[in-house]
């Protein structure tokens, strides 16, 4: 009797279309790093198997947004290699997140004091597919608020510099959420400008901020501050560099090659395994303070402190954390947006919301703002357009409602 051992590996097929250039290379356990790019692996009970996730870093040049890859199932079977493509073909989707970590490289005269990213709530400006922002100050002489605003904390400080990156469906959708967007501004419509190889518009008045839209994505700085207001143009240049937006780029309204031709992953089904009567201890991390500073239509909301707790999860069950704002003045609750992300672990952050003005009460009128955080179980795994209630065996696992009342 012979034993015959069968080894399945992913092979990751990356098509560098910038340069032209396409490589292939195994990853396993003992090649995730790559030379120029590192890799990690994460994986999760499904009804039909497993599914994962392979998320691709570069080391030090950004893998350019018109990149695409593909992913390949190798088998050996006694020294013979056979190669397979996957069915259905994996969605792949670019992270815009490291554009942080430049502007603080090239742009050294900021530093970053808070990020966030996922799919936009009704509160936020633009509302595409899913979205990053960050908030950032000036390195030398920071502004602060005062003491009186932020009762028991430390100086906090005040967000000069503030950059989103929204994605959209499509180009044309866009497009139109940039028109859209400008008309509901009380400013004057800057004029339309073309800008290495994108759509700009560039406020004189105000802060200055800068607008700009190339294929499905939509750019936004806004300084917050005289001092840095002379830095506009140079964030947005490492921005447009990350994206990979040069004066040789397509035009604006025409579908590029990647991003463009997005399209949402097919459905995920419930848990088969999942099982709540089987219980096991999980270490989790939940907010304890909320810091919420109002500069007219805006709110910069902080969740500085963070404490770990356990939570009992049941075998299998996916968790993953739910986050609502609303504002409430007479007797009366307003919604103003929600978010989910998988896992228990709720990171410190700084946040900045619009309060819509159909949603505000009158001047002198007090209003109170609340921000629900709640960790969950449940069934169904994280996906594209996740509904976590849908699962018939989602359960509150821990939830608390932070408030903050306002004139």
């Amino acid at each position: 009797m012979h034993r015959i051992t069968i080894i399945t590996v992913f092979w990751i097929a990356l098509v560098l279309s910038a340069n032209a250039s396409s490589i292939e290379f195994p990853v396993t356990p003992e090649s995730l790093d790559q030379g120029e790019l590192v890799f990690s692996v994460s994986t999760n009970a499904t009804q039909e198997g497993i599914s994962f996730r392979v998320t691709i870093a570069a080391k030090t040049n950004a893998i350019a947004s018109d990149s695409s890859a593909y992913l390949r199932l190798v088998t050996s079977e006694s020294g013979a290699r056979s190669m397979r493509p996957v069915k259905p073909e994996p969605q792949v989707v670019l992270q815009t997140d490291n554009y942080i970590k430049r502007i603080e490289q090239q742009v050294p005269e900021l530093a970053c004091v808070g990020a966030t990213n996922g799919t936009p709530s009704s509160a936020q400006v633009w509302q595409g597919e899913e979205y990053a922002s960050a908030g950032f100050v000036l390195r030398k002489n920071p502004r602060y608020h005062a003491p009186n605003e932020v009762p028991r904390a430390r100086r906090v400080p005040l967000v000069d510099f503030e950059v989103t990156i929204a994605r959209y469906a499509s180009a044309r959708e866009a497009q139109q959420a940039v028109e859209k967007g400008l008309r509901q501004r009380p400013a004057m419509t800057p004029p339309k400008g073309s800008y290495k190889g994108a759509t700009l518009y560039r406020y004189t008045s105000g802060g200055g901020n800068a607008i700009c839209q190339y294929g499905p994505y939509i750019v936004e700085v806004a300084p917050y501050s005289e001092a840095s207001s002379p830095l506009t143009m140079k964030v947005l240049d490492v921005v447009l560099g990350e994206l990979k937006i040069d004066d040789a780029a397509p035009a604006t309204n025409a579908p590029s090659a990647g991003p463009s031709h997005w399209q949402p992953s097919s459905p995920i089904p419930p848990i088969a395994e999942a099982d709540p009567s089987r219980r096991s201890l999980v270490s989790a991390q939940v907010p304890s303070i909320m810091q919420v500073m109002r500069d007219g239509d805006f709110l910069t909301v902080r969740f500085p402190t963070i404490q770990a707790t356990n939570l009992m999860v049941g075998h299998k069950m996916v968790t993953g954390i739910m986050r609502e704002e609303s504002i409430d003045f007479g007797g009366k609750a307003y919604p103003l947006g929600m978010s989910l992300q998988g896992g228990a672990a709720v990171a410190a952050s700084t946040n900045t919301i619009t309060l819509p003005r159909d949603k505000l009460p009158p001047p002198g009128q007090e209003f109170t703002f609340e921000h629900r955080v709640t960790v969950f179980e449940t069934d169904l795994p994280a996906q594209h357009m996740w509904s976590p209630q849908s699962g018939k065996l989602y359960k509150v696992l821990w939830t608390r409602t932070f408030r903050e009342r306002f004139r």
